[in-house]
Formats: C-alpha cells, structure tokens, sequence
C-alpha cells in the first residue's frame, strides 16, 4: 500500500504538526484501510470454496514532492509559462496508471517484496473521456505480472477508499464489471460510481 504526496499533505494539515506525525499517520491510515479490504475479501468464497488471504508487505509514504510520480505526470502537460497555482488536482487515470507503473518497474529493488501495489492518491481520477466519476483503475488479470500488478485509488475516505481498492484488487485478479467487457480501453478497467 502507498500514499503518495497529496495524501501525505492532506494529514500533515489535519495533524498541524510535525512530518514525523503526518508520516505515522498516514501509515496508520494505509494499515487500515488494508485491514478494511482484508475483511471485504474475508467474506468471499471464489469458485465456491476458495478463500483468499491478503497480507500486507508493507506501507510507502511519499512525502517529498518530487518523489511523486503523478505529480510529474500532471505538470508534464504544462510549460513554465502556464499557471499552475490555481489548477484542480485532476489527473487522466490511464496516465497515471502507466506512470505507476514505469515508478514502480524503476523502484522494484528498494520496494518490499509483493504481488500487488495498491497507489492511493487524492487525485481527482478522470476518465479517457474527462468524467470525474472514475474512482481507481487497474490492469484486468496482472496479479502475476511484475510490471503490471498496480491499481491507482481515489482517496474518498476510509470505507469507500477500501471498496474502492479492493474492486481494483478483484480487476487485477481478472475479473470484469458484471456483464460488460470495455473493449476500448483493453486490459484496463476503470470503476465508475455513477
């Protein structure tokens, strides 16, 4: 689990105190919504009679900036003439599930060792066609693929952030929106709340 740079601003403001305390907390934050999505796929039965287990290898916390992929990802659409100041934190999700992914290819040696990366961001997470109701995207069937196995979450908070993750995690798993197969978009999928 990782919280990149806009999570990590988003505590540092609700603590009003120091990085360390922002970092823990956005930590606690990460585990807990881990332990909401280890609960969610508790419950399920695959195939009839397999459970499966979930184990957190870890938790990142981007607090730097510039260590943050879809920051470079959005202002890499903007010269050093355009104004950024007042731009909304949108982010066009295939882009930054590609982003995540080279991240994550060039990072493979210093992150723990796992199957799955799950990259929360505060982000608004935008649709190849603009609509903001795309809450996260994944890779359909990449829970085996090293440079593919990543999903990109919209941070809405707490219970929503955790279903919202683990609807991504079951895309990574290979499974599809009921009935449907979005053959535009290939080996992506993306979650639409509306």
């Amino acid at each position: 689990m990782a919280g990149d740079h806009s999570i990590f601003e988003a505590f540092l403001q609700i603590q009003q105190s120091t990085l360390e305390n922002a970092h823990f907390a956005v930590q606690v934050y990460l585990e807990a919504i881990f332990d909401q999505m280890k609960a969610i796929y508790s419950q399920q039965l695959f195939f009839g009679k397999h459970q499966l287990e979930l184990r957190l290898a870890g938790t990142l916390v981007i607090e730097k900036e510039d260590d943050c992929p879809l920051k470079h990802t959005i202002f890499n659409d903007y010269d050093n003439t355009t104004d950024t100041s007042s731009l909304t934190l949108s982010l066009d999700s295939l882009r930054a599930i590609g982003a995540l992914s080279s991240w994550r290819a060039l990072h493979l040696d210093v992150l723990p060792r796992h199957d799955h990366i799950i990259f929360l961001t505060k982000f608004d997470l935008l649709s190849p066609n603009g609509a903001s109701s795309t809450q996260g995207m994944g890779f359909v069937g990449k829970m085996c693929d090293k440079s593919e196995s990543i999903s990109v979450v919209e941070d809405i908070g707490a219970l929503t952030t955790a279903a919202i993750a683990s609807h991504e995690l079951g895309h990574s798993l290979g499974a599809y929106h009921d009935g449907e197969i979005d053959k535009t978009l290939e080996s992506y999928l993306k979650m639409d709340l509306n």
